[in-house]
């Protein structure tokens, strides 16, 4: 979708990208996102929210089905409390293929609260890309950050996130 379109999308499963583009704004609904083979891409000033939502990237994806956001888009989401992923915003299955890149590029300002799962794929912030305000925890076989990348974690642990306990970096 793109322009100025408006959606709101169910929880589900999809097997084609759900790409927002232009100045268009997608709502996902409360629930678990199956991305069956299927990318995320949000771009070009973009705006997509979602609050108690987890995706689960199946062992079906490929090098085309990642997660892009980039070109100034303004993006929200959060996972839920409860339900089969609690805590978990991003789930790539790990059967999945390794050859595959999420990109969080491009002037994205990003706001994500929930772990962030991907542990043979690589994830890479770059280009004046911003994750503010976030209670997230990436964990990634790779994460890269460049290009003036701005990374702003909360300090204070979110009590109905027990995953989100405390953040640290390690190599």
């Amino acid at each position: 979708m793109s322009g100025t379109q408006s959606q709101t999308l169910s929880p589900g499963t999809y097997c084609g990208t759900i790409r927002v583009t232009g100045n268009a704004s997608l709502t996902f609904e409360a629930g678990l996102f199956v991305l069956n083979g299927a990318a995320l891409v949000f771009n070009g000033q973009a705006t997509v929210s979602g609050v108690d939502v987890s995706f689960y990237l199946t062992e079906n994806s490929g090098m085309s089905d990642n997660i892009t956001i980039s070109g100034g888009a303004n993006v929200s989401l959060s996972a839920p409390s409860d339900g089969p992923l609690p805590g978990v915003l991003f789930y790539q299955d790990r059967a999945a293929p390794s050859n595959v890149t999420h990109r969080f590029t491009g002037n994205a300002e990003m706001d994500f609260d929930g772990v962030m799962y991907f542990p043979n794929q690589a994830v890479q912030f770059s280009g004046n890309s911003e994750l503010e305000d976030s209670e997230a925890v990436i964990i990634a076989d790779t994460v890269s950050f460049t290009g003036n990348t701005e990374v702003e974690l909360e300090t204070e642990p979110d009590p109905a996130n027990p995953l989100l306990a405390e953040a640290s970096l390690v190599e």
